[in-house]
């Protein structure tokens, strides 16, 4: 996805805490760093995904029944 920023205060990699949709197909990720839980917002447009990649396994359109 996306490389995890830096803390600029304690100079150490943040992690992600939290994926949250906003308008207009983004998103706002979260990071948090683990020494000075300070939050870095950053907001991202949504990437596409195929209807494969969303439900693996399943087959994208169910075979007719026959009569």
């Amino acid at each position: 996805m996306y490389a995890e920023p830096i803390c600029i205060a304690c100079d150490v990699e943040r992690k992600l805490t939290d994926i949250a949709p906003v308008k207009n197909r983004h998103d706002m990720l979260s990071y948090e760093c683990p020494q000075c839980l300070s939050i870095f917002r950053l907001v991202v447009r949504r990437e596409r995904r195929e209807l494969a990649e969303t439900n693996p396994g399943r087959p994208i359109f169910a075979a007719a029944e026959p009569a």
